[in-house]
């Protein structure tokens, strides 16, 4: 079903006053995700969001609240796509090692040809502005700890040959995140991400 919001319409002669103006949400925070994942965040204008979603300042800020609201519609819509494919990958029709070795072998070539590509949005919007944004370090470390629940799951779907026995698996897939994640979701303490020195 198709989401839409109605809001106020910019004063135009040719429509009746008051009318609503409606547009698809998904399709506008696909459109600003696209734009934050090449930009980021800070180099990204509320303008050029405008321009990429066709929504004026008005609809925008009534919305989703300012800029940063956006990008969090857009982390949360990539994030769950990204969980969702990674939970597709590891239930293909093979043995569950195999499983868990393609599903991370994806990830590596896709870190290994980045020709044209702007990474990954999970990691630029972690580097980019974690420790600061408060905001967004919930939703990051969400993120992560569901894929790391995959990687877990997958790790222990093997009862014949488990690749590492507890608590060994719980604690390797907390940081390979998968392979392309290049921080760490948890220290020592359990802070949060961090970039990642080696």
């Amino acid at each position: 079903m198709t989401k839409t919001s109605s809001l106020p319409q910019p004063a135009d002669r040719s429509q009746e006053r008051g009318r609503p103006r409606e547009f698809d949400l998904d399709e506008v925070v696909d459109s600003a995700g696209r734009v934050f994942w090449e930009g980021g965040y800070h180099a990204t204008s509320v303008g050029t969001l405008c321009d990429a979603t066709g929504l004026l300042r008005g609809s925008l800020y009534g919305a989703f609240g300012d800029k940063h609201g956006l990008l969090i519609a857009a982390f949360e819509r990539y994030a769950d796509g990204a969980v969702a494919r990674l939970k597709e990958r590891l239930a293909a029709d093979l043995p569950p090692r195999e499983c868990l070795r393609e599903a991370l072998l994806h990830y590596t070539r896709l870190s290994a040809d980045l020709a044209g590509r702007h990474g990954c949005f999970i990691t630029n919007a972690a580097l980019e502005l974690l420790p600061a944004d408060e905001v967004l370090r919930p939703y990051i470390e969400t993120t992560l700890q569901r894929i790391g629940a995959q990687l877990t799951a997958a790790v222990g779907a093997d009862s014949q040959q488990p690749l590492f026995t507890p608590p060994h698996a719980t604690h390797g897939c907390r940081f390979v995140e998968p392979g392309r994640y290049r921080y760490l979701y948890s220290g020592p303490s359990g802070t949060g991400p961090r970039r990642q020195t080696t």
